[in-house]
């Protein structure tokens, strides 16, 4: 088997800089979306692509089309958010061409991670691996994005409060290893995104430049456990249900900021002080925002020891107990009160 050798991604910072980032002498295609594309395509005055594909799901069937629709180019860009990212990830995979990313959102890592995601029959699974050679991050640009868009990028390193919690109990009951060194990255990354928390909330670039630099940080890291443990634990395997439930997609970020309250709550792990953050961030926890009812929210719960069961995730609090219907909605309530108390403007540490 040939190594994977991980280079982590140029990030390019800016302002106005999406206006000069085509080639003028190379083919090149874009996976895109309708208003990302509007939004770039009126920055900049270059030479058309020789294809754009707009993507719509991210099931194989989606994917495979829309890569034979693509004639052979120098390089790929995914332009917009998740999805268009890893789109574009898996035509260059298809194509052994290269790839560059220019999010107008920030909802998850995607942009700079090489692990292609898609759903298969409503369960998130992993595909590929295609490095990044660029990602443009084009201050004003992102900041055209509503703010929730922008600040719920943070929560794909942010969910490290969850996950290194369920890591440090696999390890615990002798299940997996524990790396100290790693432990100590993923807590760094963590009191950084803490320390910029209103630089974030207010999508200053110095906010934006730290969700991007920790994107980078957990792709490192991953490459070298060979998985993303720090990162990915029961918080997700919980949206990864909530998912499989109502069968859609969601911008991952949002969904994310749910169940890492969901879970911190659940392993009794400083659930005041996480919703706290989430607050002082700008980071809306929001079920009805983001259209999930209170019935799906409290059946992913209940199911989620079933569903962890019939998945290759990584052992978890998910694994370790079963949660009863009383616990569900009590958990619910709690993640309302902080809620309400939020939209009141009694919880935010900022003085």
């Amino acid at each position: 088997m040939t190594e994977r050798i991980f280079r982590p991604p140029k990030l390019i910072y800016g302002s106005g800089i999406v206006a000069d980032i085509f080639p003028t002498d190379v083919p090149y295609a874009v996976a895109t979306m309708p208003v990302p594309w509007d939004l770039v395509r009126g920055r900049t005055t270059a030479q058309a692509p020789t294809a754009v594909i707009m993507t719509s799901d991210m099931s194989m069937e989606s994917l495979e089309k829309a890569a034979a629709d693509v004639p052979p180019v120098d390089v790929v860009y995914g332009i917009g958010g998740g999805s268009s990212h890893d789109m574009a990830k898996f035509i260059a995979m298809k194509q052994g061409c290269r790839v560059i990313q220019v999010p107008t959102m920030i909802g998850g890592d995607a942009a700079v991670t090489p692990t292609i995601v898609i759903r298969q029959e409503g369960r998130v699974t992993s595909i590929g691996y295609v490095p990044v050679e660029q990602v443009v991050v084009d201050f004003d640009l992102i900041r055209t994005a509503p703010p929730e868009l922008v600040t719920v990028g943070a929560c794909d390193a942010l969910s490290s409060i969850t996950a290194i919690w369920d890591w440090r109990l696999a390890a615990d009951l002798g299940l997996e290893t524990w790396d100290d060194d790693l432990f100590r990255s993923a807590l760094s990354v963590i009191e950084r995104l803490r320390a910029g928390r209103y630089e974030i909330r207010e999508r200053t670039d110095a906010g934006i430049r730290a969700i991007f630099e920790a994107f980078v940080v957990y792709a490192e890291m991953a490459h070298t456990l060979g998985g993303s443990r720090p990162e990915e634990g029961s918080e997700h395997f919980l949206a990864y249900n909530i998912e499989y439930i109502s069968r859609r997609g969601f911008v991952h970020g949002q969904l994310l900021a749910v169940c890492i309250a969901a879970m911190s709550y659940f392993q009794s792990n400083h659930f005041d002080q996480t919703m706290s953050l989430l607050s002082d961030m700008g980071i809306p926890v929001d079920l009805e925002q983001i259209k999930v009812t209170e019935e799906v929210f409290i059946r992913a719960l209940v199911t989620l020891r079933e569903f962890v069961r019939q998945s290759d995730y990584y052992y978890s609090i998910a694994h370790h107990r079963d949660i009863s219907k009383d616990e569900a909605v009590e958990c619910l309530r709690a993640i309302q009160g902080w809620g309400n108390r939020v939209k009141q403007g009694a919880c935010s540490l900022r003085s």
